[in-house]
C-alpha cells in the first residue's frame, strides 16, 4: 500500500508543479499585457502630438499659400498689364480654332459670333 501511497504523492507533486509553472506562465503574460498596454497608450499620445503637429503645419502653408496668391495678385494688378484668368484662357484656346477658320472663310466679313450650342465641350 506503501508504493500506491507514494506513487500517488508523486503524481500529486507533478500536477502541482505543473500548476506552479502554469500560473508563472500567466503572470509572465499578465507583466508581458501590462508593458504592452504601456507601449500602446505612449504610442497613442505621440500619435496625437503628431496629429496637432499636422493640422498646424496644414494651417500654416494654407496661411502663406493664400499671402502668396494675394502677393501675386497686387503684383499682378500693379504691372499695368492685361491679366487673364486660367478659365479666359481655356475658354479661348477652346475658341480660337473656331475662330481661325470662320476669319479665314471670311476674311474681310464679320465674324460669326458662336451659339451656346458651338462652344467645345471641355
Amino acid at each position: 500500500m506503501s508504493k500506491t501511497s507514494e506513487e500517488g504523492n508523486t503524481r500529486w507533486d507533478q500536477i502541482m508543479g505543473n500548476f506552479d509553472l502554469l500560473f508563472a506562465q500567466i503572470n509572465d503574460l499578465g507583466l508581458i499585457q501590462q508593458e504592452l498596454k504601456t507601449q500602446v497608450t505612449a504610442a497613442q499620445e505621440e500619435q496625437k502630438k503628431i496629429a496637432k503637429q499636422v493640422q498646424a503645419n496644414g494651417q500654416t502653408v494654407a496661411s502663406l499659400t493664400i499671402r502668396q496668391m494675394e502677393k501675386e495678385k497686387l503684383e499682378d494688378s500693379s504691372d499695368n498689364a492685361s491679366v487673364v484668368s486660367a478659365e479666359e484662357t481655356v475658354l479661348i484656346m477652346c475658341l480660337l480654332p473656331r475662330l481661325m477658320t470662320t476669319s479665314q472663310a471670311h476674311p474681310r466679313g464679320p465674324m460669326a459670333i458662336p451659339t451656346k450650342n458651338s462652344y467645345p465641350t471641355i
